[in-house]
């Protein structure tokens, strides 16, 4: 089966209501990276320590093609980001591919944030 989808969440000034959105443990998760600024922030219910991994799928610009393998404790909170390389982080298809180590069943709550695009040319005007 293919991965299930994660959605992004677009940060505002007035802010945002986080949808928690939960690991899919079979299939793993995607999410589309098409601006290059992706925030995780994920919250292990599990009762044992878990590894999160994102997938590269290209060579950052120093040669290292080791994929981003994050541990998060038993009932931790981790914020992890930014993934802003999109061809690395999501190759030509655009979603970054996200695996999750066995656990005893307990899900790994996710929310998938980023910053709204902004002309920097605009913006100094």
């Amino acid at each position: 089966m293919p991965a299930t989808a994660l959605t992004v969440q677009v940060l505002t000034r007035s802010g945002v209501v986080a949808t928690t959105q939960v690991s899919d443990e079979a299939n793993g998760n995607s999410v589309r990276n098409d601006q290059g600024d992706l925030y995780f922030r994920m919250k292990n219910t599990d009762v044992a320590t878990r590894t999160v991994t994102f997938t590269a799928d290209r060579a950052s610009n120093d040669g290292n093609t080791v994929d981003a393998q994050v541990s998060i404790l038993a009932s931790e909170v981790r914020m992890i980001g930014p993934f802003k390389d999109r061809a690395r982080w999501g190759g030509g298809d655009r979603l970054l591919q996200l695996a999750y180590s066995a656990g005893t069943g307990a899900l790994i709550e996710i929310e998938v944030f980023r910053f709204p695009f902004q002309d920097t040319e605009a913006a100094t005007k």
